[in-house]
C-alpha cells in the first residue's frame, strides 16, 4: 500500500467525511466530473526513507496533499462546503481526522506512526470549473511490513 492510498483508506473509514463526500475520494485524479461534485483528491508530493550505515531502515516520511473541493453549482456557498469538508478531513488534531492520527491502516501491516499539519491553501477557480479547492499538507510517519 502507498502512503496516499493509506490516507484514502483512512478518509474512507471518517463517517464525518463520507457524509459530505460519500465515496468520491480518490488517489491523484478525480474520475471525469467528480470536480463537479463535492470531492476529496490525495496526492503523495515527496517521500524519504530512514536510513543509518548499514542501509535501510523501515520507517518513512511523506509529505501528502489533500484537496477538498466543491463546485459552485451546487446551491450553497462553495467556500463553505470546501471548508466543511476540509474540516471533517483535518478532525480535532487529536485523530479523530487526519490531523493526530496514529494507528494502523488497511489490515496489511501499514502503520502511521504519526500525522502532522505542514500548511494550508485555498483557490478559486473562476472561469471554467468555478470551484472551490482547499489543500492542505500533512507530514505523515510510517512503517510498512
Amino acid at each position: 500500500m502507498t502512503v496516499a492510498a493509506a490516507f484514502v483508506t483512512r478518509l474512507l473509514s471518517l463517517t464525518a467525511v463520507t457524509d459530505l463526500v460519500g465515496t468520491r475520494i480518490r488517489n491523484m485524479r478525480l474520475r471525469q466530473g467528480e470536480a463537479q461534485e463535492r470531492a476529496i483528491r490525495v496526492q503523495r508530493i515527496s517521500e524519504t526513507q530512514e536510513m543509518h550505515l548499514r542501509g535501510a531502515v523501515n520507517g518513512f516520511r511523506s509529505r501528502v496533499q489533500v484537496d477538498s473541493y466543491a463546485p459552485e453549482a451546487s446551491g450553497v456557498d462553495p467556500y463553505l462546503a470546501a471548508a466543511a469538508i476540509d474540516a471533517a478531513v483535518h478532525g480535532d488534531g487529536a485523530g479523530s481526522g487526519l490531523c493526530g492520527f496514529a494507528g494502523a491502516v488497511g489490515g496489511d501491516g501499514f502503520v502511521f506512526t504519526s500525522i502532522l499539519p505542514d500548511g494550508v491553501r485555498e483557490e478559486y477557480d473562476p472561469e471554467e470549473q468555478r470551484v472551490v479547492r482547499i489543500s492542505r499538507d500533512y507530514i505523515a510517519n510510517w512503517t510498512s511490513s
